[in-house]
Order: structure tokens, then sequence, then C-alpha cells
């Protein structure tokens, strides 16, 4: 019965971090193109393209990097991963930053 029970806790709570998590990454593989008559490595994002060294902040939330290997791009603020609210709290989203507020009032619990 305990095994049971521990099991039944390890789903809820992993149930309950996959509803939070909202982060992510992913990699876009580099090309060449062209730059006048040189070849030069290049990244690809919403159809642009970029330099490597080059580093965009999204819309949508995503900080890209563009280095030889591809370009790298991570969440940022409330989509960077699981946050923890405390209970009583709320998380405000403002574009891609938020601040974890407590219900009711405007005492700030942690701002980003």
């Amino acid at each position: 019965m305990k095994r049971l029970c521990a099991l039944l806790l390890m789903v809820m709570t992993t149930t309950t971090l996959l509803t939070v998590v909202d982060g992510s990454c992913n990699t876009i593989p580099t090309h060449y193109t062209l730059m006048g008559s040189k070849k030069v490595i290049a990244c690809e994002h919403d159809h642009m393209e970029y330099l490597v060294g080059s580093i965009i902040r999204t819309t949508d939330c995503d900080e890209c990097k563009c280095t030889e290997t591809g370009m790298h791009c991570c969440g940022i603020g409330h989509k960077a991963g699981a946050i923890h609210v405390p209970e009583g709290h709320k998380i405000e989203r403002y574009q891609c930053d938020f601040e974890i507020v407590k219900i009711g009032g405007r005492e700030i619990f942690y701002d980003k």
C-alpha cells in the first residue's frame, strides 16, 4: 500500500510540474550563404539570416544565439522553465518578464 501511495504521489507531482513548465530550447543548424563574393556561415530564424555571434530576442520570448554549430534558442522570462508559485500568490506576466505577487494585494514576492 505504501508503494502504491508513493507511486501515486510521484505521478501527481510529475503531472503538476508538466503543466507549469513552459520552457524549451532548440537548435537550428547553420548553413553557408554569400556575403558579397565570400561564403560565410549563417543562421536562420523566421526567414532572416544572422551572422555567427548575433544574439536576438524574439517576440515569443526566446533568446537566440548564432554560433558555428547553429542558432540556439531558449525560452526567457516566463518561458525559461518551471516556476514555483507559493500558495496564496500568482504570476503576472508582462511581455516576457513576470512577477509573482500576493493574491488580493500588490506585495511582490519575486520580480523578473
